[in-house]
């Protein structure tokens, strides 16, 4: 009886395998040189940007880890301290050695997230980009004159914000 069951998880299992093998976009490794140890996290992404992947392969290019992600997802990456960090709207993920999800982290005070990078600074902080739109005179400024044409006295214009966050979702500084 216990061989019975032994065997149908098995089966179960490699069918599960198999199945998630056959999501896997195909991918060509060239490798030049092989790194001594270590990983890369890369992912892929369609065209449209509807749907993206997280894998990591070893340093020879073969597939240690693979993740379908329903919707756009970048920056996947490696962190001192064991942990991983990704992107998708409108958080960066915190993972663990594991791969689960232990945090996640925005912006604050109305900044719009910017998926562009993410640094986890040695005191824990975090280190993000956002945009906020101003509204802005700019029918006087020199850079539309080149052209004839005056800016509007009421442009939007979408400025970068630099954001510290604390991890516990304090705002430490704002550039």
């Amino acid at each position: 009886m216990m061989r019975h069951s032994f065997i149908s998880v098995t089966l179960t299992l490699l069918l599960h395998f198999h199945t998630l093998i056959a999501q896997v976009p195909s991918f060509t490794t060239h490798v030049r040189s092989i790194a001594p140890g270590g990983y890369y996290f890369i992912c892929p992404f369609t065209q449209n940007m509807t749907d993206g992947y997280q894998m990591v392969l070893d340093s020879t290019g073969n597939l240690q880890h693979y993740r379908h992600m329903n919707g756009f997802s970048i920056d996947f990456k490696q962190w001192p301290g064991e942990r991983v960090s990704y992107w998708k709207a409108p958080y960066y993920f915190i993972l663990n050695a594991q791969l689960q999800k232990i945090d996640s982290i925005t912006t604050l005070n109305g900044i719009h997230p910017d998926e562009h990078d993410l640094q986890i600074l040695p005191n824990g902080n975090f280190l993000m980009m956002g945009h906020e739109n101003r509204t802005m005179d700019l029918s006087s400024d020199s850079i539309f004159m080149s052209s004839g044409l005056p800016g509007s006295k009421h442009s939007v214009v979408k400025a970068v914000v630099i954001l510290e966050i604390t991890p516990t979702k304090q705002l430490a500084f704002e550039w």
